[in-house]
């Protein structure tokens, strides 16, 4: 579990905390484009455009050349208190799946990598938790999309952690107690 309590933020607190971190880590090279919560967005909250100079840079499994990467990334904020934890996981399951078909098919928007950030954590039982069943679905969409994430709300707490400036923003809201 993480240290941090994101649920208590709410929908439009947790995406603006989300983005606020993206500003962080992808604003200095690259193209990132933010979209506010306000209307529709076309299944994103933020893309990003990763330059092939950029050290972590990697090319796409689906790519002969060395190309500009697309990110896409998505924010979904669940309810723990009104579904349950494990109700909230396997509503990020189904999201995934949504979402991946939305990028794809309705909106076909060009992605190397598409990352899906929750605040619910994931649970790590062998073959039936949520994050091995994420992973299931990552490897199903290899093909269309070479590199899918989920965020958690673990991995939120470690990114949070590296940068305090962001915590101590969010404290009322996210620590315990």
């Amino acid at each position: 579990m993480s240290k941090y309590q994101f649920h208590r933020l709410g929908c439009d607190t947790f995406q603006d905390m989300v983005q606020s971190l993206l500003e962080i880590k992808r604003r200095d090279v690259g193209g990132l484009v933010q979209f506010g919560s306000a209307g529709a967005h076309g299944a994103r909250e933020a893309t990003w455009t990763q330059p092939t100079n950029r050290p972590d840079y990697v090319r796409p499994t689906n790519s002969v050349a060395d190309v500009p990467k697309q990110w896409v990334f998505q924010v979904k904020f669940h309810d723990i208190g009104h579904r349950g934890w494990a109700g909230a996981g396997t509503a990020v399951v189904a999201d995934l799946k949504a979402e991946l078909e939305k990028v794809t098919t309705k909106y076909k928007l060009a992605c190397h990598n598409y990352v899906l950030i929750t605040n619910v954590p994931l649970t790590g039982a062998s073959r039936i938790g949520s994050r091995d069943k994420v992973t299931k679905i990552a490897a199903e969409w290899k093909n269309k999309i070479p590199c899918v994430e989920v965020w958690d709300a673990a991995d939120l707490s470690r990114m949070l952690d590296n940068n305090p400036s962001m915590w101590t923003a969010y404290a009322e809201l996210i620590l315990a107690g």
